[in-house]
C-alpha cells in the first residue's frame, strides 16, 4: 500500500469506527495508561489524528485489511447515492452555477469525500452532446431545430387511428424583445397540430439577434424545405396506421402584424 492509499484510508470512516471501538475496549479493560491516551484522543465521537498507526511498509496487517474493504464498501454506497448527485443538479441548475465553478467544486469534494461525483459538470447536468448547428442569418443567427424531428418526437405513443393518417400545423412566428435597454431580439418559430390542441407547441427554430431578421432566406429556408418535403412526402413513421405515411399539411400562420409583414412575400413565394 502506498502513502496515497493509507491516507485515504486513514480518511475513511469504517477506519475510524474500528480504531474508536479499539480503544473503547482497552479503556473498558482496566489500562490507566491507554485510558489516558485515549481520552485525549477522542473528542466528541472523532478520532484524533494522533492515535493513527504507523505506516505500513512491506506487509499489511489483517486490520488494514479489512477497514480498506470498508472504505471501498462506503464510497460505493455513496457513489450509488442518486438522491444526492440529483439534489446537486437541481441546485447548479436553480442557481446558473458556471460549469468552470461546478468542476473546481466536485475536485475538492472529491478529495474528502472519495469520489462521490463526476468529474466534469456535463455529466451531472446530462449535457446534450450533440453538435449544435447555428447559421448565419443578418444580422443575428439562427438555431433550427427541426419539423420532421419535433413531430416524430410529439407523435411518440399517441393513438393515430382517430386522425385518419392526417394531421394540419398551426405555425407562429413573433419577436419578443429580451433586454428592456437593448435590442437584442428573439424571433422563434413554434407549431402546434390542429388535431391535437392538448399537445404544447414545440420549437421548430429560433433566430437571435439585434434587431428583427433582414435575411429571410437564411431565417425560413430550413423550415421552408422541411415543409414542402412533408407536404409532397407526408411524414414516413411507423406511428401511422397500417404503417402508412402521415399527410401533413399546413394550416395557418398566427402572426401579429410586424410578424405577418416580415413573412407574408417569403412564404407567398415557396408555400402556397
Amino acid at each position: 500500500m502506498n502513502l496515497n492509499d493509507w491516507k485515504r484510508l486513514k480518511r475513511s470512516g469504517g477506519y475510524r469506527r474500528k480504531v474508536k471501538n479499539r480503544y473503547k475496549e482497552l479503556i473498558m479493560s482496566g489500562s490507566s495508561e491507554i485510558k489516558s491516551s485515549a481520552l485525549g484522543g477522542i473528542i466528541e465521537g472523532s478520532v484524533s489524528r494522533n492515535i493513527f498507526p504507523r505506516l505500513p511498509h512491506d506487509s499489511e496487517s489483517e486490520e488494514v485489511q479489512n477497514s480498506e474493504e470498508e472504505y471501498i464498501e462506503e464510497t460505493t454506497d455513496y457513489d450509488n447515492n442518486h438522491e444526492f448527485l440529483k439534489d446537486m443538479q437541481s441546485w447548479a441548475i436553480k442557481f446558473n452555477i458556471p460549469h468552470l465553478a461546478l468542476n473546481e467544486l466536485f475536485t475538492f469534494l472529491n478529495k474528502r469525500l472519495g469520489n462521490v461525483l463526476p468529474k466534469d459538470a456535463r455529466t451531472l447536468l446530462h449535457t446534450n452532446k450533440e453538435t449544435v448547428h447555428i447559421t448565419t442569418s443578418d444580422p443575428g443567427q439562427y438555431w433550427h431545430n427541426g419539423l420532421i424531428k419535433c413531430l416524430k418526437n410529439t407523435l411518440q405513443g399517441l393513438d393515430l387511428n382517430t386522425l385518419r393518417n392526417t394531421i394540419s400545423l398551426n405555425v407562429n412566428i413573433d419577436g419578443l424583445p429580451v433586454y428592456k435597454s437593448s435590442r437584442h431580439q428573439l424571433w422563434p418559430i413554434l407549431c402546434n397540430i390542429f388535431e391535437i390542441p392538448h399537445i404544447p407547441p414545440f420549437v421548430i427554430g429560433i433566430y437571435a439577434g439585434e434587431g428583427k431578421p433582414s435575411d429571410l432566406n437564411a431565417y425560413l429556408e430550413s423550415f421552408v424545405k422541411e415543409m414542402n418535403e412533408l407536404e409532397e412526402y407526408g411524414l414516413d413513421t411507423s406511428l401511422a396506421p397500417n404503417e402508412s405515411k402521415i399527410k401533413v399539411k399546413l394550416r395557418a400562420f398566427i402572426c401579429d402584424s410586424p410578424a405577418r409583414a416580415l413573412i407574408k412575400g417569403k412564404f407567398s413565394i415557396d408555400i402556397i
